[in-house]
């Protein structure tokens, strides 16, 4: 587009709406017509984790119990028992999701910090 020819969508200099402000080609800059593009975007660093660890923390101990629900009683009185194996699985697993989503949440604050 040429400068110095305007178009159909620039405002003539001059006749600057008190919303908008024009820049030196008579084109109305978006910057001054939205007034919240100047702040900083916020971060979602971290987020995906937050979620995801929160989800493994709570589901992974209801899956364990099912596994080991599942598995049966053992045909070894001297076996430990399926349920206590699954479900401990099940807990370490939802210690790692827990751990995920702090780790998460710490990013997420860091990222967004002083914006």
């Amino acid at each position: 587009m040429n400068e110095t020819t305007p178009s159909a969508s620039t405002t003539p200099p001059g006749s600057t709406p008190h919303s908008a402000a024009t820049n030196r080609t008579g084109q109305t800059t978006a910057a001054a017509a939205e007034p919240w593009t100047d702040r900083p975007a916020r971060s979602n660093h971290g987020l995906r984790a937050v979620v995801l660890g929160a989800v493994l923390a709570v589901l992974a101990p209801l899956f364990g119990f099912l596994g080991g629900t599942m598995a049966g009683a053992p045909t070894d009185t001297a076996a430990v028992d399926p349920i206590y194996l699954w479900l401990w699985a099940g807990l370490v697993l939802g210690g790692v999701g827990a751990v995920v989503a702090f780790v998460g949440g710490l990013r997420l604050l860091r990222a967004n910090r002083g914006r």
